[in-house]
């Protein structure tokens, strides 16, 4: 037998102090249920046994995978639909005895992990993939910590349905490079691994690492290769001017001081004369609906309605009010791409709900639910079950659950159509039906071909004409960020907000 991977170490050891056996697990997960299936009952599978049997499924399958490791064989990641067709693949479900046998052949060091896990899996597909239990002190002593960190190198790579990395976001980074990457470019090896024989979770820990970065890319079928170096002073909010009188406000997650970090930083712009604002929220995976509704408070007056929260049942509406006074009232754009999540997605979604702001880019993650966690008591110590507790709507009672924050103006992007968003996590979408049906029937708007920005670029300006500069000036600094490049052409040729249909609040 052969345990986990080794990258799965540490967490691991947190799960196996917490000593779970299949007495806890029950109290979890109806496990009694899942065996009814082995014995031939519940066989006849109508819509609402399809979950129950599925999740069961995919409880016996993960204990399966990190319990015995050598029987499946390292199996690739596999998108959604192939890992549904595997599980439907799999119709016998073990009995009673033969999985009580299976959990005491389980290594003791890896039994618990394997169980927490595979409930994990079960509660993915059963309730939705924000349901979750995770051990109280690898929360409070490993997760605290890493939610505070940010990317280091002002570059971002993700995986697509393919298996492919490619360069998502990037924002300046230091480099020396045959090329400078852009974003689309395919990652082939890092730091002369293939990407592709790496585990995920440690490609994305590279970029928290204050260590140089070797990358291998290809662009239109060309390799060329990068090295980047970590920022001294990594931050999660930046500022920079562009044209004299265009601010830049980048937030690159929300969490602890975010919201004062983005009132200084506004102060700093202010001071600076601008008279436009670009903030820039792509690649923000959200954080803290706290710090997320303070900074949209910066944007708009006092006492005005910026959102509601929806209990998961129906029953319970919250509106949320701004409090404070508006710091900037000026010309507001905001830029979103496919990774732009959550409480991202509160403060484009909200403030474009409002008219307060143009959304310029690719549509949202879709990610419009919020979780609430408790302590609960394990064999040896305890754990925390997260689980989801209801919607976020804009003001306009629309909800970017599943469909996202759709641009006002978007940018083309030939790969994205291939990334990986909230409605391909979900086997089951979760929802009330009477508001689902809500739902689908105001979003109509929403839903609608956002404008295609090259083409308002081509047909009402001309790019010299509305900055008074060359097309080679406008387009030098910025080549390698063509989002952050046409939202500032676009900005700068706009003419008064009353004319772009966007009055402030």
């Amino acid at each position: 037998m052969m345990g986990p991977k080794s990258g799965d170490s540490l967490i691991q050891a947190y799960w196996s102090e917490l000593d779970l056996d299949l007495d806890f697990a029950r109290k979890i997960i109806p496990l009694g249920e899942c065996w009814e299936f082995s014995r031939g009952k519940n066989n006849q599978i109508t819509d609402s046994r399809r979950r129950l049997r599925l999740a069961c499924q995919a409880f016996f399958y993960h204990f399966e995978r990190i319990c015995h490791y050598d029987s499946v064989k390292n199996r690739p990641w596999l998108g959604i639909e192939k890992w549904e067709a595997l599980v439907f693949s799999q119709k016998a479900i073990p009995d009673r005895k033969y999985f009580q046998d299976r959990f005491k052949q389980c290594l003791q060091d890896v039994r618990s992990y394997a169980l927490g896990l595979a409930m994990n899996s079960f509660l993915s597909v059963f309730s939705d993939p924000h349901t979750y239990l995770v051990p109280s002190r690898y929360f409070r002593e490993v997760l605290i910590a890493r939610n505070k960190r940010v990317n280091r190198f002002a570059l971002s790579i993700r995986r697509n349905r393919n298996l492919n990395w490619v360069v998502s976001h990037l924002t300046n980074p230091r480099v020396i490079a045959d090329l400078k990457p852009r974003i689309g470019d395919r990652v082939l090896t890092i730091n002369h691994m293939p990407i592709l024989d790496m585990n995920p979770k440690e490609v994305q820990e590279l970029f928290f690492l204050n260590q140089p970065i070797k990358l291998a890319l290809e662009r239109d079928g060309r390799p060329f290769s990068v090295t980047l170096f970590p920022q001294s002073e990594p931050r999660s909010v930046s500022v920079q001017t562009k044209y004299s009188s265009i601010g830049v406000l980048r937030v690159e997650k929300f969490q602890e001081k975010t919201c004062l970090d983005v009132e200084r930083a506004l102060q700093g712009l202010k001071n600076r004369g601008i008279s436009r604002l670009v903030l820039d929220l792509r690649d923000n995976p959200g954080g803290s609906f706290t710090e997320a509704l303070c900074v949209m408070d910066h944007f708009l007056a006092p006492k005005k309605l910026m959102l509601f929260t929806l209990s998961l049942d129906g029953t319970q509406l919250s509106p949320y009010y701004s409090i404070h006074p508006q710091l900037y009232s000026g010309d507001l754009l905001i830029l979103i791409n496919d990774f732009s999540a959550s409480a991202a997605e509160i403060v484009a979604g909200g403030l474009q709900a409002l008219g307060r702001a143009l959304v310029v880019g690719r549509g949202s993650f879709g990610k419009g639910t919020f979780q609430d966690g408790v302590e609960i008591n394990a064999p040896r110590g305890k754990l925390l079950f997260f689980e989801t507790k209801g919607y976020y709507l804009f003001a306009d009672k629309k909800t970017p659950q599943l469909k996202g924050v759709v641009p006002n103006f978007e940018l083309p992007c030939s790969y994205c159509d291939d990334f990986l968003k909230e409605r391909d996590l979900f086997l089951f979408p979760i929802g009330i039906p009477s508001f689902m049906t809500l739902v689908s029937s105001t979003s109509q708007a929403r839903e609608s071909n956002p404008t295609k920005l090259n083409t308002v670029l081509s047909s009402r300006f001309r790019q010299e004409q509305c900055l008074g500069l060359t097309k080679s000036q406008t387009m030098e600094e910025e080549e390698s960020d063509e989002g952050l490049n046409k939202a500032l052409q676009h900005f700068a040729c706009l003419g008064e907000q009353k004319e772009w249909g966007v009055a402030g609040q």
